[in-house]
């Protein structure tokens, strides 16, 4: 855990201890999933915009303004090349924590089951929380799939137009 997220871990902490549902046994493990599940969006966040930028710089994306089609004047395609490889495996990564962190929240509801002790409101805030935190995480799964297409997509035509462009055009006879 680094430091920064050892404070939120504190303050969320703190912020919890003034209701009256934070003596719930699930509410640790709850808050651990919603901590990464906030780390995981802002990182989401961050390599989508690293996509579109290599979108910008491929100029293969639907914002082209007409006569901006030429690609391959300036592109360093061992650069962008790298970058989407990165921006690939980085959103596996985060693909494969927001599916654990699902799984971790199908957990914790059957968990809290056999620790139902409080009022319902209580548990009603709890169960709340625990639809959101899931909706959040289906969420992000979804852009991040819908990321990594983009990226291959990317990657694709990348290839495809430094292979063309190393290779003679042959004439057909």
């Amino acid at each position: 855990m680094l430091p920064t997220e050892l404070d939120e871990l504190l303050s969320f902490i703190i912020g919890l201890g003034l209701k009256p549902s934070a003596s719930h046994p699930m509410q640790i493990p709850l808050i651990l999933c919603e901590l990464q599940t906030q780390s995981d969006s802002n990182h989401i966040k961050r390599h989508a915009l690293n996509l579109f930028k290599v979108e910008l710089q491929t100029r293969m994306h639907s914002y082209d303004l007409p006569g901006t089609t030429d690609t391959t004047a300036d592109l360093d395609f061992d650069d962008v090349t790298r970058k989407l490889n990165g921006i690939i495996s980085r959103l596996s990564f985060h693909q494969m924590r927001i599916e654990a962190t699902l799984d971790s929240l199908d957990y914790i509801k059957q968990c809290e089951r056999y620790f139902r002790r409080d009022t319902a409101a209580n548990e009603l805030a709890l169960v709340s929380r625990l639809d959101q935190i899931e909706n959040e995480n289906r969420a992000l799964l979804a852009e991040v799939k819908m990321n990594q297409r983009i990226a291959q997509s990317q990657l694709d035509v990348v290839s495809w137009v430094d292979v063309r462009q190393k290779t003679p055009i042959a004439k057909i006879e």
